[in-house]
């Protein structure tokens, strides 16, 4: 982790530009510095492990922090320096809750109604080239068409197969999106999103010749992220051949970056914003242990108050029968001299005496 005093002031307001997601060009435009200069501090700040360039992002390329840096200073649209209410706080800013890498492990098939151009370029209502048809294979008689077309800066995959019957079928590929997995978000929704950059997508075919239907997708949405915090369980979550369970949460490094995936949303939201789930369930706990703590000191109280009633009860009862001893005693001698009782126990005694005499 960068500590703040590694940077300085114009690296940490880069930062926070990059953060917010904007372009190198508008940085320096914000900074006030040239363009090459920012360029120069983007490379450093990747080679010092601050920043790390987002996979798929060209022009303009994408970074997101790495790890937690000190950037409590985020620049407005003025170029002056501004303390967010995390800084203000005295806490340090997360990475979470992370993005996901939303991507499609499967492909969105077409009914092709007219064939359009593919053999040249791919080209918008403007006459700008979007894309183009890259190179034709022949496999088993029958010609496959591959091709790109790039939309936001992101490169979806197209391809074009004749049957050598004659049967024709079109594919896209669409690209990732890099989504916030809020609570509200529902896998219905994570397809409508698809679906609405597969319209683009068809727009622009369209546009260049093509009659496409809409057929079927077939595949799962994966949910990745890059450089997670789980990534130090790699062992525990490597994705091995024999493993066939399809909602399992699995490390994958095919894209130049260890990434932590799962195919299941809901998961995903958890491990988006594990550090807060970690302190949801730490905070319950602590409430709990509170209650517990609160419910120990009452049952301390009612034990005492039981333990002094019981003793009070014993106290009770001893102090009645030393009373009723003393009325006793009170009442025999009101009664009975002392004489009396003295020489009937000594005549009792003799007549016991004498009986047992006359026995031998």
């Amino acid at each position: 982790m960068v500590v703040s005093k590694e940077l300085t002031k114009n690296e940490r307001r880069l930062v926070a530009l990059l953060s917010e997601g904007n372009s190198v060009p508008r940085c320096a435009k914000k900074l006030r510095i040239a363009q090459r200069t920012v360029y120069d501090m983007v490379n450093r700040l990747i080679a010092r492990k601050v920043i790390y360039r987002v996979p798929g992002t060209k022009s303009p390329a994408l970074y997101e922090i790495v790890g937690q840096p000190d950037i409590c200073e985020s620049a407005n649209n003025s170029g002056s320096v501004a303390s967010s209410q995390e800084c203000s706080e005295g806490k340090t800013p997360s990475k979470y809750p992370m993005k996901s890498r939303t991507h499609s492990n499967g492909r969105f098939d077409f009914l092709v109604h007219e064939v359009g151009t593919h053999e040249n370029e791919l080209r918008d209502a403007l006459g700008f080239s979007v894309g183009s048809w890259t190179h034709v294979s022949t496999p088993r008689g029958r010609k496959d068409y591959h091709g790109f077309i790039r939309v936001a800066s992101k490169d979806s995959e197209i391809a074009y197969l004749e049957g050598n019957r004659g049967s024709k079928t079109f594919t896209i590929w669409p690209s990732e999106e890099y989504m916030e997995l809020t609570k509200e978000l529902t896998p219905e929704e994570v397809h409508r999103r698809f679906l609405t950059k597969i319209e683009i997508l068809i727009e622009i075919l369209s546009l260049n010749g093509w009659k496409l239907e809409y057929k079927t997708y077939t595949g799962k949405y994966e949910y990745a992220f890059p450089e997670h915090d789980l990534i130090q369980f790699k062992p525990l979550l490597d994705r091995h051949p024999e493993v066939k369970d399809e909602h399992s949460i699995f490390n994958d490094g095919s894209h130049g970056v260890f990434e932590t995936e799962t195919t299941e949303l809901e998961d995903a939201k958890i491990i988006s914003h594990l550090p807060d789930e970690i302190r949801s369930v730490n905070a319950a706990v602590s409430e709990n242990n509170q209650r517990l703590d609160e419910m120990e000191a009452t049952m301390v109280k009612v034990i005492s108050v039981l333990k002094k009633v019981v003793t009070g009860e014993d106290l009770l009862a001893s102090a009645t029968t030393k009373s009723l001893e003393t009325r006793t005693e009170c009442y025999v001698s009101q009664y009975i001299p002392k004489d009396n009782i003295a020489t009937a126990d000594q005549q009792s005694k003799t007549t016991n005496k004498k009986h047992w005499e006359g026995y031998q």
